[in-house]
Protein backbone atom coordinates (compact mmCIF):
# COMPACT_ATOMS: atom_id res chain seq x y z
CA UNK A 1 0.00 0.00 0.00
CA UNK A 2 1.14 3.32 -0.64
CA UNK A 3 2.74 5.65 1.82
CA UNK A 4 0.58 8.67 2.54
CA UNK A 5 2.66 11.97 2.06
CA UNK A 6 -0.05 14.79 2.58
CA UNK A 7 -0.91 16.46 5.70
CA UNK A 8 -2.26 14.13 8.64
CA UNK A 9 -6.22 14.20 9.26
CA UNK A 10 -6.82 10.96 11.32
CA UNK A 11 -8.02 11.38 15.23
CA UNK A 12 -4.99 9.13 16.42
CA UNK A 13 -2.16 8.13 15.58
CA UNK A 14 -1.24 5.33 13.09
CA UNK A 15 1.66 2.27 14.46
CA UNK A 16 2.62 1.88 11.14
CA UNK A 17 4.05 -2.37 11.25
CA UNK A 18 2.93 -5.56 10.16
CA UNK A 19 0.76 -7.04 13.00
CA UNK A 20 -0.58 -10.90 13.48
CA UNK A 21 -4.29 -10.73 13.56
CA UNK A 22 -6.41 -14.05 14.57
CA UNK A 23 -10.34 -12.93 13.06
CA UNK A 24 -13.83 -14.73 13.65
CA UNK A 25 -16.12 -12.53 12.12
CA UNK A 26 -19.95 -12.23 13.60
CA UNK A 27 -22.84 -11.26 11.89
CA UNK A 28 -26.51 -11.51 13.46
CA UNK A 29 -26.97 -15.49 14.81
CA UNK A 30 -24.30 -17.14 12.75
CA UNK A 31 -20.57 -17.34 12.63
CA UNK A 32 -18.64 -16.93 9.52
CA UNK A 33 -15.51 -18.77 9.20
CA UNK A 34 -12.39 -17.94 11.14
CA UNK A 35 -10.12 -16.50 9.15
CA UNK A 36 -6.10 -17.34 10.45
CA UNK A 37 -2.86 -15.61 9.35
CA UNK A 38 -4.36 -12.56 8.80
CA UNK A 39 -2.09 -9.29 8.28
CA UNK A 40 -2.57 -5.96 10.14
CA UNK A 41 -0.91 -3.14 8.17
CA UNK A 42 -1.31 -0.63 11.12
CA UNK A 43 -3.67 0.04 14.34
CA UNK A 44 -4.50 2.91 16.29
CA UNK A 45 -6.61 3.76 19.19
CA UNK A 46 -9.67 3.69 16.82
CA UNK A 47 -8.86 0.77 14.50
CA UNK A 48 -7.12 -0.79 12.09
CA UNK A 49 -6.34 -1.73 8.48
CA UNK A 50 -6.33 -5.64 7.50
CA UNK A 51 -5.04 -7.62 4.74
CA UNK A 52 -7.50 -10.65 4.09
CA UNK A 53 -7.34 -13.15 2.15
CA UNK A 54 -11.34 -12.90 1.90
CA UNK A 55 -13.60 -10.06 1.49
CA UNK A 56 -15.65 -9.19 4.59
CA UNK A 57 -18.81 -6.81 3.69
CA UNK A 58 -19.59 -3.74 5.68
CA UNK A 59 -21.11 -4.03 9.09
CA UNK A 60 -19.63 -6.98 9.65
CA UNK A 61 -18.58 -7.73 13.68
CA UNK A 62 -15.16 -9.08 14.16
CA UNK A 63 -13.73 -10.79 16.87
CA UNK A 64 -10.12 -10.00 16.92
CA UNK A 65 -6.67 -11.09 18.60
CA UNK A 66 -4.08 -9.18 17.99
CA UNK A 67 -0.37 -9.76 18.51
CA UNK A 68 2.18 -6.73 18.66
CA UNK A 69 5.86 -6.63 19.27
CA UNK A 70 7.03 -3.97 21.50
CA UNK A 71 10.41 -3.67 22.55
CA UNK A 72 10.70 -7.27 22.24
CA UNK A 73 7.80 -8.17 24.24
CA UNK A 74 4.64 -9.31 22.96
CA UNK A 75 1.06 -7.99 23.66
CA UNK A 76 -1.95 -9.37 22.77
CA UNK A 77 -5.23 -7.11 22.50
CA UNK A 78 -8.64 -9.56 22.32
CA UNK A 79 -10.91 -6.86 21.21
CA UNK A 80 -14.09 -6.52 18.70
CA UNK A 81 -14.27 -4.08 15.65
CA UNK A 82 -16.64 -3.58 13.01
CA UNK A 83 -15.98 -3.39 9.01
CA UNK A 84 -16.28 0.16 7.53
CA UNK A 85 -15.19 -0.54 4.07
CA UNK A 86 -13.17 -3.15 1.68
CA UNK A 87 -11.02 -2.85 -1.31
CA UNK A 88 -9.67 -5.20 -3.43
CA UNK A 89 -5.96 -4.85 -3.55
CA UNK A 90 -3.79 -6.11 -7.06
CA UNK A 91 -3.11 -9.50 -5.21
CA UNK A 92 -6.22 -10.57 -4.82
CA UNK A 93 -6.45 -10.17 -1.42
CA UNK A 94 -8.78 -7.53 0.16
CA UNK A 95 -7.84 -4.53 2.27
CA UNK A 96 -10.63 -3.65 5.10
CA UNK A 97 -10.97 -0.59 7.15
CA UNK A 98 -11.78 -1.60 10.68
CA UNK A 99 -13.42 0.41 13.88
CA UNK A 100 -12.77 -1.18 17.71
CA UNK A 101 -15.97 -1.12 19.23
CA UNK A 102 -14.84 -2.43 22.53
CA UNK A 103 -11.25 -1.58 23.37
CA UNK A 104 -10.04 -2.02 26.92
CA UNK A 105 -8.56 0.78 28.22
CA UNK A 106 -4.95 -0.61 29.23
CA UNK A 107 -4.55 -1.72 25.40
CA UNK A 108 -5.43 2.57 24.60
CA UNK A 109 -2.78 3.39 26.10
CA UNK A 110 -0.75 0.54 24.96
CA UNK A 111 -1.47 1.63 21.49
CA UNK A 112 -0.86 5.64 21.97
CA UNK A 113 3.07 4.50 22.34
Amino acid sequence: MAQYKGVERRKYRRLNRPLAVNIIAVNNKKTLPKLDAEIGLNIAEGGMLLECSKRLPKKTRLKLKIILILDSKYKIIQTTAVVLWNKKTFKNTYYLGCKFTRLRHKDRITLKL
